[in-house]
């Protein structure tokens, strides 16, 4: 279900104007605008696919719940949600300085440190936040790659997916064997972080939020901030981690599961390729193809490794 930016803010305000489209990538539209006198950004969903409802309940509980800075949320609508004006979100900053790398480590423990669920799981649409199922791991991550699966129906790399569904589905207990189940933010890169001073002061873009093991997310942010040469991050890689574990230690035995977690995460990427749709059709078959190979040795190696080990 989607809803025309004029409609959502007659519903809300008495009095609104519309400035400019901030950020243009599906399945979401950010604006900004006034409400009823009040500087504020609207994300509004384009299609299906997207649920700024739950990311709207996310961000309220991150306010309410840690210590992490996020946007103040104004009200949370079927199809949309408001924030109060931040003059200090973040921009398209893709590398960060050493000090920078180490506040992004402490402030993801931080989020991991002060929330916690009672099992893995997708979150669903409600006045609070809610897991939607109660689920092991593997069977969150399985529903995620299904969703991703379909996705890909027809793309030309439904194979990936086809074969990260199998790599978790043979070895579930070595996915389950992860840590509790905490809040994931799902892209915790610095272009949804702002920085001051070498601190973080503001985070966005929760849309991918999940519960799940912190582990999760520490791979994640490891793989698209720090695992890519051309940014020139790699070298702070040991202070990302020094970062995470000055606030919240890494479960011991974690390395392997983390080094899986890359081959799914390129799965989901090929999948946003064409969702987002921001190259073009010969950029987009080369990166896919590199993901593909990736996401196919790593899974190869893992099995490796979990074979060798039993």
């Amino acid at each position: 279900m989607t809803r025309d930016i004029h409609d959502v803010l007659e519903s809300y305000a008495s009095s609104y104007s519309v400035h400019r489209v901030l950020h243009d990538v599906p399945p979401h539209r950010v604006y900004e605008v006034t409400v009823d006198g009040v500087r504020a950004a609207c994300k509004l969903a384009r299609d299906s696919r997207a649920a700024p409802s739950v990311e709207g309940r996310v961000i309220e509980h991150v306010e309410r719940e840690t210590d992490v800075p996020v946007p103040h949320i104004l009200t949370v609508g079927d199809v949309y949600f408001l924030t109060e004006w931040c003059d200090d979100a973040p921009d398209d900053q893709v590398s960060v300085t050493e000090s920078e790398a180490r506040a992004l480590g402490a402030s993801l423990a931080t989020l991991h440190t002060q929330t916690s669920f009672e099992s893995t799981g997708l979150l669903g649409e409600s006045s609070t936040l809610t897991v939607r199922a109660q689920d092991t791991w593997s069977e969150t991550l399985g529903e995620i790659l299904s969703g991703v699966h379909d996705d890909l129906a027809g793309t030309g790399y439904e194979d990936v997916s086809e074969r990260a569904l199998s790599f978790v589905d043979c070895h579930r207990e070595f996915f389950d064997a992860a840590g509790d189940a905490v809040l994931i933010h799902g892209d915790f890169v610095p272009s949804h972080v702002t920085f001051d001073q070498g601190e973080v002061c503001r985070v966005v873009d929760w849309e991918h939020a999940i519960a799940g093991p912190g582990e999760y997310d520490f791979a994640r942010t490891e793989l698209h901030v720090f695992d890519n040469p051309a940014r020139e991050n790699e070298r702070h890689r040991d202070a990302f981690r020094a970062g995470y574990e000055s606030v919240r230690e890494l479960q011991s035995g974690s390395e392997l599961r983390r080094r899986a977690y890359k081959a799914l995460i390129f799965a989901f990427d090929i999948r946003q390729s064409f969702v987002q749709d921001q190259r073009t059709s010969d950029e987009r078959e080369r990166f896919n193809d590199r993901f593909r190979e990736l996401a196919f040795h790593i899974i190869d190696e893992v099995e490796e490794a979990i074979d060798g080990g039993d």
